[in-house]
């Protein structure tokens, strides 16, 4: 859920820059489905894994908005962590 808020938040604020805004897009297009499906069906693993491609974005969303990262350094650096 926390990474859910991410989303919203970055999606939120103003201004936004287009690639934080396709971030976020992408993180809730895994997330929201996901979670629906995983809260029925634990056992469902390609569930989970897009819960962490939603999670890896939403990340990627906050460290692109607040530290100005370049969404090429965020996906190298937190890709290995979120799966």
């Amino acid at each position: 859920m926390r990474a859910v808020d991410h989303c919203v938040e970055a999606l939120c604020t103003y201004p936004a820059t287009r690639t934080v805004e396709e971030s976020a897009e992408q993180g809730l297009r895994h997330l929201v489905p996901g979670l629906l499906t995983f809260s029925v069906n634990r056992a469902d693993v390609a569930v989970r894994g897009s819960c962490q491609v939603g999670a890896w974005k939403a990340i990627e969303t906050q460290l692109g908005g607040v530290a100005d990262v370049p969404h090429r350094a965020t996906s190298c650096a937190m890709f290995p962590a979120v799966m």
